[in-house]
């Protein structure tokens, strides 16, 4: 007898009925999360470069950002820096996309929006710049 007919021969015994769940998070529900934490179970705590994504303004700020009176392209941006949405070095790295998370110009910080735009010591020289002008209302 074959191998594929001896395994084939096991009798099984019906316990009851299989179905596929979810697992629950802490909250008692189910969420995609919990599910990836299920298949791909990790220690992140010790990872000094993870942090989390799951930022999201407050509800007034959004909307604001949407009425701003500008080019949409500029809202969405505008929207995706403040949701952590942007394709940051951080970000990458989080999804093993990238090995290294620090941002390439400074080497002292994570590539995060935050850092990108607004306390990287080179970038505070630009926005320091006499030079620049910044005029937010779109041409018509």
């Amino acid at each position: 007898m074959s191998l594929v007919n001896k395994i084939l021969a096991i009798p099984l015994i019906p316990i009851g009925t299989d179905k596929i769940t979810w697992t629950k998070n802490r909250f008692g529900a189910s969420s995609i999360k919990s599910g990836h934490n299920t298949l791909h179970p990790t220690n992140n705590h010790n990872n000094q470069f993870q942090a989390s994504s799951s930022y999201q303004p407050h509800k007034k700020l959004q909307n604001l950002i949407w009425q701003l009176h500008t080019y949409p392209n500029i809202r969405f941006f505008t929207w995706s820096m403040c949701t952590n949405a942007l394709l940051t070095k951080e970000n990458l790295y989080k999804r093993k996309m990238t090995l290294d998370p620090l941002y390439p110009i400074c080497h002292s910080e994570l590539e995060t929006p935050k850092h990108l735009f607004l306390l990287c010591q080179w970038t505070k020289k630009v926005w320091s710049n006499p030079d620049l002008r910044i005029d937010p209302s779109p041409q018509k």
